[in-house]
């Protein structure tokens, strides 16, 4: 019999991500964070009696998150990050829980991408596809986790997810000049972030719990995915996992998504909270970004598959340039345009050394593309994490 919290985890109510209903952020989140805290305390397993210990944190998220929806049109987004502010100290441990020991076992070995479209120059330098440069923040968007004026540097850990997410068309939809102006990069951390940590959505929670308490076959007994976000040590595991339930009112409010149609509205309710967040990272001294789940994409078919994005704020601006910090934290590798790699075959574009380091690295598994599954290696999302994985990362 499933556990308390596997059931719970599989409720309608804790899947992710929601669509906004008419009614307006305030009051959804309103009616939503009822029914959350109604529901969590009749979980009656070890998660649960972690969750006795965390109702007053969890309240006050829940009314600091609201408090803040309601602040913003009045008194401005500086105040409505105060308002979140107190929710985010009230579950801080919790927040930090989750993000170390995610840093343990979010698909450990892949590296950070990033696209980008360049009609009119050629990009050759790291820093082409860093953030935008201050002398042109002012084209800078209000976007997810990015408010107008302040750049933002987007990063996935794959190169699909970075294509999903730019809703480019698929690479096989689109002409060899098309390809000639998409470049990507590859991204190392030059040290260890510390990340707001909302990667894991509940369906990757749920199903890592199922293999350990269901496994498909006797041998497997006792272990956990490869991947797994919630391990196999059970202390550890109830840990995380009421910690990961007590911050899921800020993961619900970061999460919802979006019609395309509506990519061009600086000014959606689904990207307040988001938004909040990521100025109130600005304002840390400790915090370095924003880790979370795509919304582009639907679940994936294995646990290799865990489509990733990240989010980092400049911390400091300046006339010309970039953010000190934030070049202070990365490295990077010459952009690769696809034009390039689509034309080739992969093996003949490297040498039989190279191939062999970019065969042995870790990376997604499948993709669904054009409305079918494929298998990742042999496309060109894939050619070109092999051709960035093989160039040497300079300092920015």
């Amino acid at each position: 019999m499933a556990s308390a919290t596997l059931q719970f985890l599989e409720k309608d109510l804790i899947c992710l991500p929601k669509q906004l209903a008419a009614s307006g952020l305030a009051e959804f989140l309103c009616v939503l964070y009822d029914q959350f805290q109604s529901a969590i305390i009749n979980l009656d397993d070890a998660v649960g009696e972690e969750i006795c210990l965390k109702r007053v944190p969890i309240s006050i998220l829940c009314e600091s998150i609201i408090a803040a929806v309601n602040t913003v049109d009045r008194e401005g987004m500086d105040s409505a990050v105060d308002r979140i502010t107190h929710g985010l100290e009230a579950v801080r441990a919790d927040l930090l829980t989750v993000a170390h020991q995610n840093e343990e076992t979010v698909l450990r070995g892949q590296s950070l991408y990033r696209i980008r479209e360049s009609k009119g120059t050629r990009l050759s330098q790291p820093l082409d596809l860093f953030h935008l440069p201050f002398e042109l923040r002012h084209l800078a968007p209000a976007v997810r986790y990015s408010v107008d004026g302040t750049p933002c540097l987007y990063l996935a850990n794959n190169i699909y997810t970075c294509w999903t997410e730019c809703r480019l068309p698929a690479v096989s939809e689109c002409a060899r000049d098309r390809l000639d102006t998409v470049y990507a990069s590859r991204f190392e951390f030059a040290r260890p972030p510390l990340l707001l940590d909302f990667c894991y959505p509940p369906w990757a929670l749920s199903r890592a719990l199922d293999f350990i308490e269901n496994p498909p076959v006797p041998e497997l007994a006792g272990t956990s995915e490869i991947n797994s976000p919630i391990g196999s040590d059970p202390v550890a595991r109830v840990r995380y996992l009421a910690s990961w339930l007590a911050i899921w009112p800020l993961l619900a409010a970061v999460s919802f998504r979006t019609p395309p149609a509506d990519m061009a509205d600086s000014k959606k309710q689904e990207y307040l909270i988001p938004q909040m967040l990521m100025v109130w990272v600005r304002r840390s001294l400790t915090f370095d970004g924003v880790r979370y789940f795509s919304t582009r994409e639907e679940p994936g078919n294995n646990d290799n598959d865990y489509a990733i994005d990240y989010a980092f704020p400049v911390k400091s601006f300046g006339p010309v340039g970039y953010c000190t910090a934030l070049s202070r934290l990365f490295l990077g590798t010459v952009p690769v345009d696809f034009g390039r790699v689509s034309a080739s075959n992969i093996s003949n574009l490297l040498s039989s050394q190279d191939f062999t380091q970019a065969e042995s690295k870790f990376r997604r598994y499948m993709i669904v593309d054009r409305n079918a599954i494929w298998h990742y290696y042999g496309t060109t999302y894939c050619d070109m994490e092999y051709m960035l994985d093989v160039l040497s990362p300079q300092s920015l």
